[in-house]
């Protein structure tokens, strides 16, 4: 994935995560064929390492680019403090497993 950290506020389902999937040379995964619905998010809590599925949705943006934006669901986003989250999707050759990145959940004022 291209996007390597994220901010966001605490239950804040706006503004989706839209990254971009590549290999090791950047070069666009593409995404023809793939079930959105078939991918996975995980978040894992830094401080005390609970991990847990992500309860938003996928949505492809652009398949030959190998673009998707993720629609947060307000339960992924309660955890103040900082998380890894990691995507997995699976395409025909098998599932491929993606960098985590680094997301910031802050506090509302």
């Amino acid at each position: 994935m291209t996007t390597e950290y994220c901010q966001h506020y605490q239950l804040d389902t706006g503004n989706p995560l839209e990254v971009q999937f590549v290999n090791h040379a950047l070069q666009p995964f593409s995404l023809a064929g793939v079930d959105p619905l078939l991918m996975t998010f995980r978040i894992k809590n830094i401080a005390n390492g609970q991990t847990r599925n992500g309860l938003g949705t996928w949505t492809i943006v652009d398949a030959t680019r190998g673009t998707a934006s993720y629609q947060w669901n307000v339960q992924d986003t309660v955890d103040i403090g900082t998380h890894f989250v990691q995507t997995s999707i699976p395409f025909s050759t098998g599932s491929i497993t993606f960098k985590p990145i680094v997301l910031e959940i802050a506090e509302r004022l």
